[in-house]
């Protein structure tokens, strides 16, 4: 048993030999599974890297862990990912609280400040942006 390059290199000698139609068959099933499999290997590769590059951008990430999920990649790597999306789903809910609660700080009357505010503690908004809602208040 041998790589691809072996596998061929066996396919062309049994060939140019003239051996049996029922040799040759089995050398050219082994070196297409071959070739699968290592294009399987291959696509999982270059899908773990689009992942890793993701790793950073909400959406980027989400699309690349629907691509990845087709290509195959190890169900703990998918794990990886997801759990990584969520962190960026929160960090993002996280910041769109604290701006919305900001904003009301601004120009909102106080039942929509309260709202902003219980919004800002439900996504663990930071203690500064807090703090400065409760003074608006």
């Amino acid at each position: 048993s041998g790589g691809i390059p072996e596998l061929e290199a066996a396919l062309s000698q049994a060939l140019a030999a003239k051996a049996r139609e029922e040799v040759a068959a089995i050398g050219r099933k082994a070196l297409l599974e071959a070739q699968a499999a290592e294009n399987a290997l291959q696509a999982q590769s270059a899908a773990a890297a689009a992942l890793s590059a993701a790793w950073q951008d909400l959406e980027a990430l989400a699309a690349e862990l629907e691509r990845v999920r087709v290509a195959g990649v190890s169900a703990e790597l998918l794990q990886k990912g997801e759990e990584r999306l969520a962190e960026l789903q929160e960090d993002a809910a996280r910041r769109d609280a604290e701006a919305a609660l900001l904003r009301e700080c601004g120009s909102g009357g106080i039942p929509e400040l309260e709202a902003a505010l219980s919004q800002a503690l439900a996504a663990k908004a930071s203690e500064e942006v807090v703090a400065i809602g409760r003074k608006a208040l």
